[in-house]
């Protein structure tokens, strides 16, 4: 987390309000389990934002993570419509950082299982942080076997995938 935290500190210096930067800040503080620091990058976010019909994605973790029951509920509803309104995006993912948070496993594997079917959000079911508590379960494990990795690379533990964004994200395939 510690490097992740210190390259959007350094956006931020450049840019003071860049949303993404305070929105990420916000959820690797919402991991640590830091309610006033995620509390202030939330505050923040919503300043910048001034748009209070709007959830940030990462912020339904933080409000299922820190009880904020209400906020966790409107957030649900807020992209239950957008995926009414646009039946082509396949928003499981935010639904499932709000039970993640709340420790609803159950609710969590229903979400995931939505985006495994339509072949979506694949990455973050493999390597999100938030989900490391399901990832014993067999529910989950039966469902991520069935990720058909190239021949060359089985039998070795890590995979990274280049991003656009000049990072890579390194999978732990023995996980």
């Amino acid at each position: 987390y510690e490097d992740s935290e210190k390259t959007f500190q350094s956006i931020l210096k450049m840019v003071p309000n860049d949303p993404a930067s305070l929105e990420n800040l916000l959820y690797l503080a919402t991991l640590q389990g830091d309610e006033p620091l995620a509390t202030r990058y939330f505050k923040k976010l919503q300043r910048i934002l001034n748009d209070p019909n709007y959830f940030p994605p990462r912020a339904g973790y933080f409000f299922g993570r820190f009880g904020y029951e209400k906020e966790a509920k409107e957030y649900l509803t807020f992209y239950e419509q957008l995926a009414k309104k646009e039946p082509n995006r396949i928003l499981h993912n935010y639904k499932a950082q709000v039970y993640a948070g709340q420790g609803d496993k159950e609710k969590v594997m229903e979400c995931i299982e939505q985006g495994w079917k339509a072949r979506t959000g694949i990455l973050y079911i493999l390597t999100d942080p938030q989900l490391a508590p399901i990832r014993k379960w067999i529910r989950y494990q039966q469902m991520v076997a069935q990720v058909q990795l190239p021949e060359r690379i089985k039998g070795i533990d890590y995979v990274s995938l280049a991003t656009d964004i000049k990072e890579a994200v390194r999978v732990n395939l023995k996980a």
